[in-house]
């Protein structure tokens, strides 16, 4: 009778634990399910969309497909919280390696180009051989030979997030495909900066196109870490309403007089004086700060005219531990 109850006790036992295990298992398939709902991979055959299993990955054939403009748009939305660490780890959960992965490869192998300890003969062949390499793929600055960032063909930031090898993504059975023009290159970070205009893209910073920063000229601050260099650009963003101050930032990485963009978050302090009229503003980021804009709090109307001084503290980079600081001073908005 006692091994009977023995038996019987096991069972059970192992039903519970099939139970479980099979449970866990449909939970996981039910998140996978929720976080991908409304999201496809999808392939062209002729003029049709065709699904595809998600296994394939990395054919130059395959698209996303949203089910509707909601989910397109939550989509892009989370992912531009993301780190880029997040974002690979969604595209491979999803099976869709498409431009921003493809990107993010290409970007990392040539990370590692630049860390190498090499003469500037090998240097400058492994560069050359990786520009040939991602060419078709990416555009390469051909008016800055020392530049080695492969860019986009195209500056949508939203389709370079989800788009396919080509930037295209399908909403509904509408296709979405970016439009290919003149692409404007970066300029070395320890260049003298000139008054320069910058034209906005609205899904690089969440601002309208019509929206422009204008430097001001040799009014900027430099960090720089190892191969690393940061750059704080004072100017003013000019709207269709109002002028307001505002602050550009770039990241770039360096080996001799190559150089590449790079993604960094910044923090400071700084204080914006204008003694003619006893105004003053402290200012500082509590946070780092990642998107390449930020305002500051005064409009251009406010200074009336008159010059300012703008005093930086502990500028830093996530890329290194160095600070630095800067006082800046006539500055005349315009």
């Amino acid at each position: 009778m006692k091994k009977i109850k023995v038996k019987k006790a096991l069972f059970y036992g192992l039903v519970f634990i099939v139970s479980a295990c099979s449970n866990d298992l449909e939970l996981e398939n039910q998140s996978k399910r929720n976080e991908f709902d409304g999201i496809q991979v999808v392939e062209l055959d002729g003029t049709n969309l065709k699904s595809r299993s998600v296994e394939a990955v990395g054919e130059r054939s395959l698209s996303l497909k949203f089910r509707d403009e909601l989910i397109y748009r939550a989509t892009i939305e989370k992912l531009k919280r993301m780190t880029p660490e997040e974002r690979i780890a969604f595209f491979e959960k999803l099976g869709f390696e498409g431009t921003y992965s493809i990107w993010e490869k290409a970007n990392k192998e040539l990370d590692e180009i630049f860390d190498k300890e090499l003469s500037l003969d090998s240097f400058t062949e492994e560069i050359s051989a990786y520009k040939k390499r991602f060419e078709g793929v990416f555009i390469f600055n051909n008016e800055d030979v020392s530049d080695a960032t492969p860019y986009l063909p195209f500056v949508d930031e939203d389709l370079a997030l989800v788009g396919d090898i080509e930037g295209k993504v399908y909403v509904g059975e509408r296709k979405i495909q970016p439009i290919l023009g003149k692409i404007s290159f970066d300029r070395d970070i320890d260049k003298i900066e000139e008054e320069t205009d910058y034209k906005i893209n609205p899904s690089v910073a969440p601002i309208p196109t019509a929206y422009t920063f204008r430097s001001f000229k040799h009014k900027s601050v430099i960090v720089r870490n190892g191969k690393y260099r940061s750059k704080m650009i004072f100017g003013s963003m000019r709207t269709p309403f109002d002028i307001e101050l505002a602050t550009k930032f770039e990241a770039q990485k360096k080996w001799l007089f190559f150089w590449k963009k790079s993604s960094a978050s910044h923090t400071w302090k700084l204080s914006l004086t204008i003694p003619s009229l006893n105004i003053s503003i402290n200012s500082e980021t509590p946070i780092p700060h990642r998107l390449p804009f930020c305002y500051l709090p005064l409009t251009l109307a406010a200074t009336k005219g008159n010059p300012m001084i703008i005093t930086v503290h502990e500028f830093s980079s996530s890329r290194g531990k160095a600070k630095a600081s800067a006082v800046l001073k006539n500055i005349y908005p315009r």
